[in-house]
């Protein structure tokens, strides 16, 4: 029998070795005894591994000579063991085991899909307070309350005096007041003083044309309780024996003579004023003497003297013939009634072509005022008018708002312009009396 050389043995062996690890514990024992002899020189074939002629093929792979080296570092072609044992399909642990796959934790756990708190809580969405607490639709104080619709004292109040902080002049002012009747100039007369020593400003006040002087005590009692003298005499004339207005105007200059007699009164702080023909007649006299520092007129008419006496030096026409004559502050109340006459055949009390509205516009005076009375008459400035007279002018609806425009233009404009007092001044504002 043919011996084998150390190196086919060796290969011989490494072939078998090579096939029994695909049979692991299938195998007999035999393989460690067998690799145990691998380091024998000499090994007779016959005797000792006689199985090695059944496995002769062996000889036939000695291809192996030539590509030893690949057979050692091959497994792949040799061991291609996942045909029969196929280890790889049943413990191929990436397969099995691919923790990615089976703990996917992204997957699985994905604590942002799961747990995703801004989804499920969304406190903006779920307490949003502005919506549903919106205090200020519900409170609205100021639709509740609205003080200036309940209260709105303008319209309740409104009085000049409240709003410009001047006081309130219609009513009566802080004086007591002694009447008392006097003679001046052959004129029964009626003197209204305030209780005090004085000294005040003093004015006479002319009545119209057969007016008694009574029809103004209302307004000389209102004068004084302000503090100004007020004198008004009673002339007593008539339309057939009417007083000339010369005589008229030098009667009031008398009436100054007397009261800076009177120990209450400054005389430098006197004054004119008048009614209807007692207007024309204290303009005329302020024209005449330098101490009157201020004429106050209720509708003043420039006719001449009675209805049957014509025009004449002893009844000059004033305006606007002697208005240049006259500089100093003055004071106009007008009525809306005045042009206007009971019949077509009686004259208007006040015509157009002369009256205050006359005075206005030729004075030479650079300080004046001019109201009117809407829906006033002639004589609503008088009281308590003598039965013929209620006949003669035209009345308005509500004669007192003349005499209440009488009293607060009157004392405002006295208390300015001769007492120095602008406190007054700004009820002297305006031009029209409701």
């Amino acid at each position: 029998m043919r011996r084998l050389t150390l190196t086919q043995r060796a290969l011989a062996l490494v072939v078998v070795g090579v096939l029994g690890c695909g049979d692991d514990d299938a195998a007999s024992g035999d393989v460690g005894g067998d690799t145990s002899s691998e380091t024998d020189t000499t090994v007779d074939a016959g005797s000792d591994t006689t199985p090695l002629a059944d496995t002769t093929p062996l000889t036939d792979t000695t291809p192996l000579a030539d590509t030893a080296a690949p057979v050692d570092t091959a497994p792949p072609a040799d061991t291609t063991p996942s045909a029969d044992t196929t280890p790889s399909a049943d413990t191929t642990p990436p397969a099995d085991t691919t923790p990615p796959a089976d703990t996917t934790p992204p997957a699985d756990t994905a604590p942002p899909a799961d747990t995703a708190p801004p989804a499920d809580t969304t406190p903006p969405a779920d307490t949003t307070p502005p919506a549903d607490t919106t205090p200020p639709a519900d409170t609205t104080p100021p639709a509740d309350t609205t003080p200036p619709a309940d209260t709105t004292p303008p319209a309740d109040t409104t009085p000049p005096a409240d709003t410009t902080g001047a006081p309130d002049t219609s009513v009566a002012g802080p004086f007591t007041v002694t009447a008392t009747t006097v003679t001046v100039a052959g004129y029964a007369s009626d003197l209204f003083t305030p209780d005090g020593p004085g000294p005040y400003p003093a004015i006479v006040f002319a009545p119209g044309f057969q007016l008694p002087g009574s029809s103004f005590a209302y307004l000389g009692e209102h004068l004084a309780s302000w503090g100004i003298v007020t004198l008004i005499p009673t002339y007593g004339d008539s339309a057939f024996a009417a007083i000339d207005h010369l005589d008229l105007a030098n009667a009031t200059l008398d009436g100054l003579d007397a009261l800076v007699l009177e120990s209450t009164v400054d005389a430098n702080q006197l004054g004119v004023a008048g009614h209807s023909r007692g207007g024309k007649t204290s303009i005329l006299a302020a024209t005449l003497d330098a101490r009157v520092q201020a004429v106050f007129a209720l509708d003043p008419v420039d006719t001449p003297g009675g209805p049957l006496t014509p025009a004449s030096p002893q009844n000059p026409s004033v305006t606007p013939e002697l208005m240049g004559g006259l500089t100093v502050p003055l004071g106009l109340i007008g009525s809306e009634l005045g042009n206007e006459s009971v019949s077509t055949f009686a004259p208007a009390c006040a015509p157009a072509d002369e009256n205050y509205e006359q005075y206005m516009a030729h004075t030479a005076s650079t300080v004046r005022h001019q109201w009117v009375v809407a829906d006033g008459g002639h004589n609503d400035f008088a009281e308590d008018l003598p039965p013929l007279l209620v006949l003669a002018c035209p009345a308005g609806s509500t004669p007192e708002a003349a005499r209440i425009s009488a009293r607060r233009h009157a004392v405002a404009f006295l208390k300015v312009y001769l007492a120095g007092d602008t406190t007054f001044a700004p009820l002297l504002a305006g031009s029209e009396v409701p």
